[in-house]
C-alpha cells in the first residue's frame, strides 16, 4: 500500500477524479473538478492524498487548508472532501488507513470539517454533526437576472462584514476568482436587488446557498438556506456538516478569544474535555462541546457568547 499526493504524482489526477465521481454517482452532466475547484486547484495538489495499489488508485482523501475568522481573529482549520474507495477494495481497511493517516499528518489544525450524510460512519472517527441550517421552499416565482461582475466585486465587502457577526471562512482573491468562474454555481440578482448564489453540481441543485443581504426573503422558486433554526412546519432543519476537534491548544485559544475569555479548554483525557466556563469547571465529551458551541442543540447559555458558524455552499467540500 502506497499513500501519495497529487503533488508527487499529478498524472494520477484523472484517475482520482474518475474514482471520486464513480463513488458519488456523478453523471456526464456534472464534474467534481468543476464543482469543487478550490479543492482540485493545482496549488492544492500537496493536500490531495490517495492510495495506489498495483499501479491503480484505490482510495482518495482530498483536503483544503482554510482560515476561519471572526472580527479579525483567525484560526487555521482543515476541510476534507473527495473521500472515496474503490468498490472492489471496500472492507479491507483502506479508508481507515488513509483517513487516519491524513488526520495524523495535519495535527496543527484546530478543527477538521467534512460534508456528508453518513453520521454513523464518521462518528467512529470522532466527527460530529455541527451547525444548523433551515431549508425552506418558496411558493412564489420571481424573475432573476445574471449577476454583473461589477456587483460581484462589490459584494466582497458584504461578505467581509459578515465576519463581524459570524465565524466564517476567510476568502482570498483567488477564492473569489474561483467562485466567479465556477460555472456550476448560478450567480443572479432578483427583482429586489438581492444577490443569490444557487446550484452547485448535483448536491445543491435548486438551492440558494448564499445570498446578500443574508436575511433576504426568498422570492424565487428555489429552496433557500437560512442559518437560523426555523419553527415553520414547512421548513427542514438540519445540521451543516461534520466537525472534529484538532489541536486543542490552538482551538482553546481561539474559543477563549472569541468568547471574551469566558470559555476555554483546560485539559483533555480520553476524549473528555475539561472546560472552564465563567471560571467554573465542566467535563464534556467532544461531541457535546462541538454541538454546545454551534449546535445542533447549542448550549443556551453560550448563545450570546459564541458567534454562529457560517459556511456557504461554495466553501463546503
Amino acid at each position: 500500500m502506497n499513500i501519495n499526493t497529487l503533488n508527487n504524482a499529478p498524472e494520477r489526477l484523472q484517475e482520482c477524479l474518475d474514482l471520486i465521481e464513480k463513488s458519488f454517482g456523478y453523471d456526464y452532466k456534472h464534474s467534481f473538478k468543476e464543482d469543487f475547484s478550490l479543492l482540485i486547484s493545482e496549488s492544492n495538489y500537496q493536500n490531495c492524498f490517495f492510495i495506489e495499489q498495483d499501479n491503480k488508485v484505490t482510495a482518495t482523501v482530498f483536503t483544503l487548508p482554510r482560515i476561519l475568522e471572526f472580527q479579525s481573529r483567525e484560526v487555521s482549520v482543515l476541510f476534507m472532501g473527495g473521500i472515496s474507495v474503490d468498490q472492489d477494495e471496500q472492507g479491507q481497511g483502506l479508508f481507515r488507513e488513509l483517513f487516519e493517516t491524513v488526520i495524523a499528518l495535519n495535527g496543527s489544525y484546530a478543527l477538521f470539517f467534512l460534508w456528508s450524510d453518513l453520521s454513523n460512519l464518521y462518528e467512529k472517527f470522532n466527527f460530529y454533526e455541527f451547525g444548523e441550517i433551515s431549508e425552506k421552499e418558496s411558493s412564489r416565482s420571481g424573475k432573476t437576472t445574471p449577476l454583473s461582475h461589477e456587483k460581484f466585486v462589490e459584494l466582497k465587502k458584504d461578505y467581509q462584514s459578515l465576519s463581524q457577526k459570524f465565524v466564517l471562512p476567510k476568502r482570498s482573491e483567488q477564492d473569489w476568482n474561483t467562485l466567479w468562474n465556477t460555472k456550476s454555481i448560478k450567480k443572479e440578482t432578483d427583482e429586489n436587488g438581492n444577490i443569490l448564489f444557487s446550484d452547485k453540481g448535483m448536491d445543491l441543485q435548486g438551492i440558494i446557498h448564499e445570498c446578500y443581504p443574508i436575511n433576504a426573503s426568498n422570492n424565487t422558486k428555489n429552496t433557500m438556506w437560512d442559518f437560523d433554526k426555523n419553527d415553520d412546519e414547512s421548513a427542514i432543519n438540519r445540521f451543516m456538516g461534520f466537525a472534529r476537534l484538532g489541536n486543542l491548544e490552538v482551538l482553546s485559544q481561539f474559543i477563549k478569544t472569541i468568547s471574551n475569555d469566558q470559555i476555554e479548554i483546560t485539559s483533555s483525557e480520553q476524549s473528555i474535555l475539561n472546560v472552564k466556563y465563567l471560571d467554573d469547571p465542566y467535563n464534556m465529551s467532544e461531541k457535546d462541546f462541538i454541538q454546545g458551541l454551534w449546535g445542533p442543540g447549542k448550549i443556551e447559555e453560550w448563545n450570546d457568547i459564541i458567534p454562529k458558524i457560517l459556511i456557504f455552499g461554495f466553501d463546503s467540500i
